[in-house]
C-alpha cells in the first residue's frame, strides 16, 4: 500500500474506536502501540483513547479532545481533523481487521527502515559483518517482542502460582546440577537467572562449570562459550572427568588398557550429550546473543555457559573503562537470560586483592570493583579450595561453594569432593555435605 492508503486505514480504525463508547478499544489494545501509526496525530489520538479506556471511561470524541487538551497535545492535532474522523466509520465490527492491517503495514515500514540502516552500515563498512548481522537480529528480535504481551493480570498469575504449589507440589524446578546440596540451596539453574560462579585462577571453576554443563546436557541443550580454552582442551577435560582418567597421563599419552577402555566408555557417554562448544575468543555480547538465538531456533536451548565473563569484548562506547565494560557485559547477560528464558551461568575471575589478605575465602566485596556483577546477578557463588593455599590441610580434596547471594532463597556454603587428577567434582557425603 502507498502511504496515503496506510493513512486511510488508520483513520477508519480511529473512527471505529471512538464510537459506541469505545467498546472496540480493548480488542485492539494488545495488537497496536501508538508507534504503529504512520502519522504523529494518529499516534496522539490513539494514545488518548488507550488512556481513557484504561480509566474505564465510556469514550467519545469530546472526551478524546479533552484528554488531548490535558496532555497539551491538542495543539498538535487539528480539532476539525479530530472531529472529522468520526464520520469515517459507522460500526465497530471491522475494528480488529483494521488493527491487524495497521500492524501489518507498520511492520512493513519497520522492515524498510531496518533494511536501509543495514545497507548503509554495509556500504560504508562501519562495522564488521558479524557485528552488523548481530545488530540485524537484535532489530528483528525487538520488532517481534513488540507483538508479545508482557503484562499479565495478577489474578491469573496468583492462581497459576497456587496451582503449581498445591497441585504440582512446589514452585519452579530449575535444571539439576546433580550436586544435591547445591541444588537444595539454589533450586537448580532456573530460567531467566544470571548465575555467577567466581573464583581466583586454578580453583577449578571451569571444571565445575563443565561438570554442571555435562549433567544438564544429558537431557537438555547446552551452549558452552569457551573464551579462554580451545575446543580440544575443553573436550579433553570433559573426557577425562567423565571417564575418570588422570588428565596428566591422558595428555602425555601414557595410558594403560583399563584407562583406554574407560575412555572408550567416556566417548560413548559424551556422544549422547546435547552440548555444543563455541571457542570464539573475545566474543561480543551481540555475537553471543546471535549464536544463542540461532541455536534455540534450530535445536533448542536450555542453558548458556560463559567461560569467562571478563574475556568477552565490550562495546566501543566503554573501551578503556574496565568497570563500565564489565557492567555492560553483566547487564547484557542478564538481559540475554531473560529474553531467551534460559539460565546463564557466567564464570568470573576475581582480582588479586583476595591474595593480599589473611582470609582467602572470596566475598561479595571482591566483586564490587568489577562493575555491577553483584547487582545484576540472581545468584553469586564463590569457589574456594583450602588445599590450594595449605597443602597440609585436613580438608584435602574438598571444595567449598559459597552461595553468597541468592535472590530467591537462602545463602549457604556447600562442600563438594574434588579430584584434581580427573578435574571432577562430586557430592561429598559428610554431615549432610555442609561446611561451616
Amino acid at each position: 500500500m502507498r502511504l496515503n492508503e496506510d493513512i486511510e486505514v488508520e483513520k477508519k480504525l480511529l473512527s471505529a474506536l471512538m464510537i459506541d463508547d469505545g467498546v472496540a478499544i480493548p480488542q485492539v489494545a494488545d495488537i497496536l502501540k501508538p508507534d504503529d501509526f504512520s502519522r504523529p496525530e494518529h499516534r496522539l489520538i490513539y494514545n488518548a483513547l488507550l488512556t481513557l479506556s484504561a480509566d474505564g471511561v465510556a469514550v467519545n470524541v469530546l472526551l478524546v479532545e479533552r484528554e488531548l487538551k490535558r496532555t497539551n497535545d491538542l495543539r498538535r492535532v487539528n480539532r476539525s481533523y479530530l472531529f472529522g474522523l468520526v464520520d469515517y466509520e459507522y460500526t465497530t465490527a471491522r475494528a480488529k481487521y483494521y488493527a491487524d492491517t495497521v500492524k501489518r503495514l507498520s511492520n512493513f515500514r519497520r522492515l524498510g527502515d531496518i533494511g536501509r540502516i543495514l545497507v548503509d552500515e554495509a556500504e560504508n563498512e562501519r562495522h564488521e559483518p558479524s557485528e552488523i548481522q548481530a545488530q540485524a537480529e537484535q532489530y528483528f528480535a525487538e520488532m517481534n517482542a513488540g507483538q508479545v504481551t508482557t503484562s499479565w493480570s495478577v489474578a491469573d498469575l496468583v492462581v497459576e502460582s497456587f496451582r503449581i504449589a498445591v497441585q504440582e507440589h512446589g514452585g519452579e524446578k530449575g535444571l539439576s546440577t546433580d550436586f544435591i546440596d547445591l541444588d537444595r540451596v539454589i533450586g537448580g539453574l532456573k530460567k531467566s537467572d544470571l548465575v555467577i560462579l567466581a573464583a581466583r585462577p586454578s580453583m577449578g571453576k571451569t571444571a565445575l562449570a563443565l561438570n554442571m554443563a555435562a549433567e544438564v546436557a544429558k537431557k537438555n541443550h547446552v551452549l558452552f562459550f569457551s573464551l579462554e580454552m580451545g575446543k580440544k582442551q575443553v573436550t579433553d577435560r570433559l573426557l577425562c572427568s567423565m571417564s575418570r582418567v588422570d588428565a596428566t597421563r591422558f595428555r602425555d599419552g601414557n595410558l594403560d588398557e583399563d584407562e583406554k577402555f574407560a575412555l572408550m566408555a567416556g566417548v560413548e557417554e559424551i556422544s549422547k550429550l546435547k552440548l555444543r562448544i563455541d571457542e570464539t575468543s573475545a566474543i561480543s555480547l551481540n555475537e553471543v546473543r546471535r549464536r544463542a538465538r540461532k541455536m534455540k531456533t534450530e535445536l533448542g536451548l536450555d542453558l548458556i555457559v560463559i567461560d569467562y565473563l571478563q574475556l568477552m569484548a565490550a562495546s566501543k562506547a566503554y573501551q578503556g573503562n574496565r568497570v563500565q565494560e564489565v557492567s555492560e557485559l553483566s547487564r547484557g547477560l542478564k538481559s540475554l537470560a531473560k529474553d531467551l528464558d534460559v539460565p546463564v551461568l557466567a564464570l568470573s575471575q576475581l582480582s588479586r586483592g583476595v591474595e593480599l589478605r589473611a582470609e582467602k575465602r572470596p566475598q561479595l566485596s571482591d566483586l564490587r570493583e568489577s562493575g555491577s556483577i553483584e547487582q545484576d546477578a540472581d545468584i553469586v557463588m564463590f569457589l574456594y579450595r583450602e588445599e590450594y593455599y595449605d597443602k597440609q590441610t585436613e580438608h584435602a580434596n574438598i571444595a567449598e561453594v559459597n552461595v553468597a547471594k541468592n535472590r530467591n532463597g537462602e545463602t549457604k556454603r556447600v562442600a563438594l569432593h574434588f579430584e584434581p587428577k580427573y578435574l571432577l567434582f562430586s557430592n561429598l557425603v559428610r554431615d549432610g555435605g555442609w561446611i561451616g
